[in-house]
């Protein structure tokens, strides 16, 4: 009678610690599982993802979100399989170990684009909300212009900013901010 092992032993990517802050823990748990489910960095396996829910105890879409964040942070390469559109195929990927170029390959990907770095979405929006008080010369109110700036886009968030910034202070009937989000209503509209 032979027992499973209570644990398993598998490599993780060196630079594994620095992705923990940008990981939530169901990406972070899913990870886990499909490392210790592979036998080699090289090969890839077959994954069901309904599979993976039930044994992790989260919902298929959750599975899913988590499985192309994991893909777009270049910690799994995944297609889905010919036959069967339930299974798809993972190759986990060590994202500090880049494979040796061979002659006549180049670096700069068959279609013309480059990998752009994820934007730091919060930082941008502490930005845009440090540039409206700034703007409006308002530093007290900072919190509502945080949940305007998840409200609204940035392109019309900046458009109105331009626009208050354009307008004589002799033109302004009640304030800056009041113009500001007039503007900002107006351009999320149309």
């Amino acid at each position: 009678m032979s027992e499973e092992p209570l644990f398993k032993s598998f490599l993780l990517p060196a630079n594994f610690l620095s992705y923990l802050p940008v990981l939530n823990e169901t990406e972070i748990r899913i990870y886990l599982e499909l490392l210790s489910q592979t036998d080699s960095v090289e090969t890839s396996h077959s994954v069901r993802p309904l599979g993976l829910a039930k044994e992790l105890g989260v919902g298929l879409k959750t599975i899913n979100r988590a499985l192309r964040r994991l893909e777009r942070l270049g910690l799994i390469s995944r297609w889905p399989s010919r036959n069967n559109y339930t299974v798809c195929r993972i190759q986990i990927r060590y994202p500090g170990k880049e494979k040796e170029q061979t002659a006549g390959s180049t670096a700069i990907p068959r279609n013309g684009h480059f990998e752009a770095p994820l934007p730091d979405i919060q930082a941008r929006r502490d930005l845009l909300v440090q540039d409206i008080g700034r703007t409006l010369g308002d530093f007290g109110n900072l919190s509502f212009y945080r949940a305007l700036c998840r409200i609204y886009t940035e392109p019309a968030i900046r458009q109105a900013l331009s626009e208050v910034r354009q307008t004589p202070d002799s033109q302004i009937k009640k304030s800056k901010t009041a113009l500001f989000l007039y503007l900002l209503k107006k351009h999320a509209k149309g």
